[in-house]
């Protein structure tokens, strides 16, 4: 027995409607003879296949050798069974005994964990859908009380305080908790922004040192209480310093030359000490200002009333409110990923699956994880030349890897709105994500991305990916093919001949009208219509004399002849 893993079937269709689908060899599982058995069924309706001849139309296209030795060895009593039965006698031979125990089993002990509600419905739904026919099938109301018992416990603690715990229709109740779902992550979301952003606090770092610090003239140090808010806010205002803490200064506590404030003789600073501090600097000096954007503000620096100087104040190199910290206005060490979510197609799918995207703009290459391929069923292409691939970080010898497949994808937004075009997507094992849209995306769809606004727009339509509900999109300029061109042209043509006739028609009836009022006297009133006349008599002949004998314009034949033509 070969180590190997098994390879698992998958159910592929390379022509969709017109030939039945195929089941590629390998262990047969319940997921992939649901959707051979779905896409069979289609093609039975589309092609109207009688009943009593359907499985022999599709009992070929079970590709592995065993099931196919199978098929040999009962053919007859096979294709005499209904397409139902054979599915049943398919099921019941290579399926395992217990395989819907199992099923059940792994959709009663899910629980929703850190997924989306509706994702984590939809993954319980097709596991149903894999029992249907059978005892092991759950009806609507076994769902409802399973999705409500196993979902999140923080989602469960809002879910009991609103209306929605008492709707009794599953599908209304099923749209109301997804809604509710959304609206908790969008609040959890919110307050994790809001424990990240570090508030305004008082400075602690100049005003809290022991008292016990040694001065440079080595006398002990015993500084002032710590900074209020509002003591904060007036030097932030007015240009003041938060080690000496005298305003209108033109250093900050890096570069303060002054000593802490004597603790005894410390007072609070309040808006009287603003004032009275306007009232000494009485001497304005010129100033040269670079111009600069709004969130720089230059200002005019004051200097001793001993000197007379004129100061060239530049735009400072970090932006800020003039505090000395400056903390919130430091360049982010990291931003949040881009990360759209979209909706895949797929041979093994009956509805398309959201998945997570992440849009790089730093990648050379559309990469997908081998998972995700596994579950839309989408067909391995080769590359012409493989793709010699490294990690960004590494440790010693730099570890390469060699890709050489790819598949075909295309991208639908939730709304379906937006859908992209097919790119080749490299498969990639181990992708830290299941799907990454690399530059050959956004180049060949046209998208631009703001990273400050975390936005990525569509330049043919205007479409936001990652705020779709307010995107406000253009039609896009769809360049028809030769073969639609070609069409339009022979309607165009058909609908003009027609015309042309309906017109020519026209004018023969105006012609038609107008003869008969120019010729009257040849159209009396009282000539029966065509219908009325008899129609056993073809011609009817009035001579003059109707006992007149015709004499004959002929000559007697000669004597000579006579006897001859007698």
């Amino acid at each position: 027995m070969s180590s190997a893993q098994s390879l698992i079937v998958r159910c592929e269709n390379t022509t969709p409607g017109k030939t039945p689908p195929f089941l590629t060899a390998g262990d047969i599982t319940p997921e992939g003879l649901c959707s051979w058995e779905l896409g069979c069924e289609n093609y039975f309706w589309l092609k109207s296949i009688a009943e009593d001849v359907q499985v022999a139309k599709v009992v070929g296209h079970l590709l592995d050798p065993r099931v196919q030795d199978w098929i040999s060895n009962n053919g007859d009593q096979l294709t005499a069974l209904t397409f139902a039965e054979f599915m049943d006698e398919v099921s019941t031979y290579w399926l395992p005994s217990d395989w819907a125990e199992a099923i059940q089993q792994k959709m009663l002990s899910s629980t929703q964990g850190n997924k989306a509600f509706h994702l984590w419905a939809v993954e319980v739904e097709s596991l149903n859908v894999l029992l249907q026919g059978s005892e092991f099938h759950l009806t609507e109301d076994h769902l409802h009380f399973h999705l409500e018992s196993h979902m999140h416990p923080d989602l469960t603690a809002e879910y009991r305080l609103t209306a929605a715990c008492h709707e009794k229709k599953f599908c209304a109740w099923l749209d109301l908790v997804c809604l509710l779902d959304k609206k908790h992550i969008h609040d959890a979301t919110k307050l994790n922004a809001a424990l990240r952003k570090k508030p305004f606090q008082p400075s602690c770092l100049v005003n809290t040192t022991a008292s016990n610090s040694k001065a440079p003239d080595g006398r002990t140090c015993i500084h002032p209480p710590a900074l209020t808010v509002e003591e904060c806010q007036l030097l932030c205002d007015n240009s003041g310093c938060f080690k000496c803490c005298r305003l209108f200064q033109n250093h900050t506590m890096h570069n303060c030359p002054n000593d802490f404030p004597e603790a005894k003789n410390y007072k609070v600073l309040t808006a009287a000490d603003v004032e009275a501090a306007k009232k000494k600097c009485t001497k304005p000096v010129a100033a040269v200002i670079e111009e600069e954007p709004v969130a720089k503000c230059a200002h005019i620096t004051e200097v001793d009333d001993d000197t007379d100087a004129i100061a060239v104040v530049m735009p400072s190199a970090t932006l800020g409110d003039g505090t000395d910290l400056g903390e919130e206005y430091i360049a982010p060490l990291s931003v949040p990923h881009l990360q759209w979510s979209c909706l895949l197609e797929g041979p093994n799918l009956t509805f398309p699956l959201s998945v997570k995207a992440l849009i790089d703009s730093g990648s050379h290459l559309v990469l997908i994880d081998k998972s995700l391929i596994v579950k839309l069923g989408l067909q391995h292409r080769q590359l012409h030349k493989s793709l010699n691939v490294s990690v960004a970080l590494s440790s010693g010898d730099r570890e390469v890897m060699l890709l050489g497949n790819y598949v075909t994808l295309s991208c639908l937004s939730s709304d379906s709105r937006f859908c992209s075009h097919s790119i080749r997507t490299i498969i990639a094992p181990g992708l830290c994500t299941l799907l990454l849209l690399g530059l050959p995306f956004l180049s060949h769809n046209k998208l631009v991305i703001d990273h400050a606004l975390c936005t990525c727009i569509s330049k043919d339509t205007g479409y936001d990916l990652m705020n779709p509900l307010g995107s406000v999109c253009s039609p896009s300029l769809v360049t028809p093919s030769i073969q639609a061109v070609k069409k339009i042209k022979d309607m165009i043509s058909t609908v003009q001949h027609h015309i042309e006739v309906l017109a020519a028609a026209e004018e023969l009836t105006k012609c038609n009208a107008r003869l008969k009022v120019e010729f009257a006297d040849r159209f009396p009133a009282d000539i029966p219509p065509t219908d009325a006349l008899p129609n056993d008599v073809l011609f009817h002949v009035q001579p003059k004399d109707a006992n007149r004998v015709i004499q004959l314009r002929s000559y007697d034949c000669p004597k000579k002849y006579c006897e001859a033509w007698k």
